[in-house]
């Protein structure tokens, strides 16, 4: 190859040129939109158009550079070519994706430009050495320390890169890179923004699933379909704890290529993900449930299939009551994020709702169905339990007014209560007296809710 002895001296049109390039591309740079993720639009074609002007016999091309996966984007190509050098533009018709050894890849490991002839044991991709290129310079699309993609320029010539041309060429990839740059981060922030649209059109509709009335699992199935559907997960499956608290009950359970799921009921006490997350009242998300512990504790929902991922939460009302656990898995690693986890508690929250509201619904049913069979007093004493089981309280007492005291005459759970109470001055009086919900403070008697003719109380 001949050697250029010497840099050629730059003349004013040349250097009106290239600053007028960089401005054309700065401009460009700034008008990015969303819709331009990948390779920056016309910004990149602008760069390579720009890289072969300032570098006389020579064709480019630029490549974006997906750093995460590791690989060269063979989609993201574009290219220009001086006059007289026939190079495709079209991906369909070029064959110079970068070669797993060559030097694209080597200037991606090194993150900084290489020179085909100073590298002796590099040779011109066979695409474009058919097409008469000489030498090829090779630079890296790097910004926030992050390779983004590379720039190849091929000259035709038989001569060698100037400094002149290596400095300009390090300025227009400078820009390249930030041309990818942005338009990804911009493309991550439309990303998002659609997301969470979608997820809050998601929670809305969960939202009228429970004021629709649907009976329990109709409501649970529906719930778990919208969270396969946002997270992309393969199956779910929703355990609520039984009345014993030892063990969850599989309520509803979706997803694909299911053979035989194994839907027992499982120990709160046991060794899976849903009894810790049940247990700790946390969530847990596994990007590979092969890592520890997760190995030792996985219980899978169909042993036919191997599942990687999973994601968990309970359900907990507000009174801090454990109802279950909304559990998610997918083949893939890492198929759950943060967002995700987020958005399965607000499900999970719609699942409690639907789950105190069919619990109430069941249990004002039976006290009217108790009220037209059966003597008051065995109303009362259901009205008592079913206060304890619907606000999660160990102990409920009923108390009528009886020639001004309050004469105990109903009572559940194993706090002892005194036959009667004298209705003096404090919160009790006052409870009764005005007809309002009181809440002491001190914690002895966290709730009443009063009648004029009787009180009905909780401990929590």
């Amino acid at each position: 190859m001949k050697t250029e002895p010497s840099s050629p001296e730059i003349n004013e049109a040349q250097l009106l040129e290239v600053l007028a390039s960089l401005n054309r591309i700065s401009d460009a740079i700034n008008r990015i939109g969303p819709g331009d993720a990948g390779n920056g639009g016309v910004s990149l074609q602008l760069i390579v158009e720009s890289a072969i002007r300032v570098v006389p016999g020579s064709s480019a091309v630029i490549y974006t550079y997906d750093q995460a996966r590791g690989e060269f984007e063979t989609e993201s190509r574009v290219s220009a070519h001086a006059e007289g050098h026939a190079l495709s533009t079209d991906p369909m018709y070029s064959d110079d994706a970068p070669r797993p050894g060559g030097i694209g890849n080597r200037t991606i490991q090194r993150r900084h430009r290489i020179l085909s002839y100073e590298e002796r044991d590099l040779d011109i991709h066979p695409y474009h050495a058919s097409l008469g290129v000489h030498a090829a310079g090779c630079f890296p699309l790097i910004v926030a320390e992050q390779a983004v993609g590379i720039l190849y320029i091929y000259l035709y010539e038989e001569r060698e890169f100037t400094k002149l041309e290596q400095l300009m060429l390090d300025n227009f990839v400078n820009q390249a890179a930030m041309a990818i740059y942005h338009a990804r981060r911009l493309a991550g922030v439309h990303h998002d923004l659609v997301r969470k649209e979608y997820e809050l059109s998601r929670l809305h509709r969960a939202g009228l699933i429970i004021s629709s009335r649907l009976r329990l699992k109709e409501t649970l199935e529906s719930i778990l379909q919208l969270a396969l559907e946002v997270t992309n997960a393969r199956y779910g499956i929703f355990r609520l704890l039984d009345k014993s608290g030892e063990f969850l009950i599989t309520s509803a359970f979706g997803g694909s290529d299911m053979d035989r799921p194994i839907i027992d009921r499982m120990p709160l006490n046991g060794k899976s993900v849903m009894a810790l997350v049940a247990r700790t009242r946390q969530p847990a998300l596994i990007s590979d449930r092969r890592a520890e512990p997760w190995s030792h504790i996985y219980y899978p929902l169909d042993s036919r299939l191997e599942m990687l991922s999973e994601l968990a939460v309970p359900l907990v009302n507000s009174s801090g009551r454990l109802e279950g656990v909304l559990n998610l898995e997918s083949p893939r690693v890492g198929a759950f994020t943060e967002d995700d986890s987020h958005v399965l508690q607000s499900l999970a929250t719609y699942a409690v709702t639907a789950i105190q509201e069919v619990r109430l619904l069941d249990a004002l049913q039976e006290v009217a169905r108790l009220l037209l069979a059966q003597p008051c007093q065995k109303v009362l004493d259901h009205l008592a339990a079913t206060a304890n089981d619907l606000l999660n309280t160990s102990s409920s007492a009923i108390w009528l007014v009886t020639e001004g005291d309050l004469m105990l005459t109903a009572s559940n759970g194993d706090l002892h209560h005194p036959e009667r109470l004298l209705l003096r001055d404090g919160p009790i009086r006052q409870a009764v007296l005005l007809k309002k919900k009181d809440f002491k403070r001190s914690g002895r008697i966290p709730k009443w809710v009063p009648r004029l003719d009787r009180t009905f109380t909780c401990r929590g």
